[in-house]
């Protein structure tokens, strides 16, 4: 029999996402004052504004940042952080936590 795995759809990616950096970033003690902040460039947003001043962007899959948000990152430098989450990363933060899992993530 071969097993064949159905591909997540990219809405439920980004709330997968999204909700793991998000109890990730309350597992580490910062707080998120707001969600999908405004980042300056436009439109455009992350989606996390923590408490400190810093934004959070969480990717699952192959998604990168768009281009507005990539000028934005490169105004904010290293006020932006930017998680990455794939499968095989939400198996382990599953299995060992979600703080483990952002051992992946790129400032």
């Amino acid at each position: 029999m071969h097993c064949h795995r159905n591909p997540v759809r990219n809405p439920i990616k980004g709330d997968l996402g999204e909700g793991l950096s998000a109890l990730a970033i309350t597992l580490q003690g910062d707080t998120i004052p707001a969600t999908n902040a405004p980042n300056g460039v436009g439109r455009s947003t992350f989606d996390f504004l923590l408490s400190n001043g810093s934004y959070v962007e969480s990717k699952f899959g192959t998604s990168q940042l768009s281009g507005p948000q990539r000028a934005a990152q490169s105004q904010l430098g290293n006020d932006l952080t930017v998680h990455h989450w794939d499968y095989p990363t939400v198996s382990g933060a599953l299995g060992s936590g979600p703080a483990a899992g952002l051992a992946g993530s790129a400032k």
